[in-house]
């Protein structure tokens, strides 16, 4: 088992099984190991949900009859080829057509998944003091749906506060939302779909002190911090 829990073996059959490129005896050994190891199957969910989310930026396209009559012409084949041995099922995977079908399907999928995450949105921010000296910089794209603050000098923290991240809408009628806690180190977080709205109807950032271990909604004394919110390249 320790061969799958290598990265670069399990990321590429998860890749495959989620692809549909994975047939056969390897799919259903592929499945009994999600089965006694579940995470692999998280890791399966996760390029599902991706190319699941490639699916909603292509545009619609009825299939052609000509594409049905192939579908069909194929089932029929099968189906008039009942006496052939089931160990004999690597066979088919050897025909020039399936190995051209299968490498025509990753490269579009490939060349989709590149166009698509290059026009994904992003946004960055440089956090400055009163004094314009930049103190952080944040970054968040929907790529990988992740916030990351990250401090550009050094920061001092008065005795008993703790820093405080927040996002100030465009519409000053909303309220005002925290994205959690920042130490020394900074912030690295994954967005939920309501913080990634926050975060596409934001014009600023900003950091604040409060007093440690308060839940406070909005920064009960200014913005220590803060820097308006630019649309940037996905990192």
């Amino acid at each position: 088992m320790k061969r799958y829990q290598n990265p670069d073996v399990y990321e590429r059959l998860a890749l495959e099984y989620s692809l549909g490129t994975m047939h056969g005896y390897a799919r259903k050994r592929f499945e009994r190991l999600m089965q006694q190891h579940p995470f692999l199957q998280v890791v399966v969910e996760e390029y599902d949900h991706k190319f699941a989310e490639l699916a909603t930026y292509l545009p619609e396209e009825k299939p052609s009859n000509q594409v049905w009559k192939n579908i069909e012409a194929q089932l029929d084949a099968e189906e008039a080829m009942p006496h052939q041995s089931k160990s004999r099922w690597w066979h088919i995977f050897t025909t020039k057509s399936f190995i051209a079908a299968t490498a025509s399907f990753v490269l579009l999928v490939s060349l989709v998944f590149v166009n698509v995450t290059q026009n994904l949105p992003a946004y960055s921010c440089n956090l400055a003091a009163q004094n314009a000296e930049i103190m952080f910089t944040a970054s968040a794209s929907k790529e990988n749906m992740k916030l990351k603050v990250l401090p550009a000098g050094k920061i001092e923290v008065p005795e008993g506060k703790q820093m405080y991240f927040w996002c100030i809408p465009k519409d000053t009628t909303e309220p005002i939302m925290s994205l959690g806690m920042l130490t020394k180190t900074g912030l690295q977080m994954k967005l939920t779909p309501k913080n990634w709205k926050g975060i596409e109807e934001a014009h600023m950032f900003g950091i604040s002190f409060e007093v440690k271990g308060s839940k406070v909604t909005k920064p009960t004394k200014g913005l220590i911090y803060k820097g308006n919110v630019k649309p940037s390249k996905p990192t």
